[in-house]
């Protein structure tokens, strides 16, 4: 829907998608999509017919400006979780640790985005991606190993160990 979107109204392809408007929290007497209600299905639906095809065949649903954030921090994350203990009762560990996985967090947005037509992430969203992570693993994480949810093949946090297990 958004690379549709996108498309349609010739957004500025270095939108990161930090603003909007969620139309349950304006004034009534506002009207939204010309007054009916549209499901997202109809919405895509819609948005398809309106695009010519010339540009439809171009459109990747993978370029969407979400995906970059959420690459970045599954990337950081799981690379933090296997360098953390190194880091930790060490005098200065836990400053040591988040630089470290700051210094990692740019190298990734290097890497994995170097050639994405919407460019790299901006060093503001990439220091506080790796803010978040080095704070949160540092904190919490406790394991030595990573459960995924077959679903999601994600990390599943609910059943990472409170305490270093044997």
């Amino acid at each position: 829907m958004e690379a549709l979107l996108e498309a349609y109204y010739g957004a500025d392809p270095s939108y990161n998608g930090l603003l909007s408007r969620n139309p349950f929290l304006h004034p009534s007497e506002w009207t939204w999509g010309g007054g009916k209600r549209w499901s997202l299905r109809d919405l895509h639906r819609e948005l398809r017919g309106l695009l010519p095809s010339g540009r439809r065949k171009r459109l990747d649903p993978g370029l969407a400006s979400y995906g970059r954030n959420r690459t970045l921090f599954d990337r950081l994350r799981a690379e933090a979780y296997a360098q953390v203990a190194f880091f930790r009762g060490v005098p200065g560990g836990r400053e040591a640790f988040r630089a470290w996985v700051e210094q990692r967090a740019h190298a990734l947005n290097q890497a994995l985005f170097r050639d994405h037509p919407k460019g790299l992430l901006s060093p503001r969203e990439v220091h506080h991606t790796a803010k978040s992570v080095a704070k949160w693993t540092y904190d919490r994480y406790q394991g030595g190993r990573v459960y995924a949810v077959s679903s999601t093949g994600r990390p599943d946090r609910s059943r990472l160990s409170p305490r270093p297990g044997p």
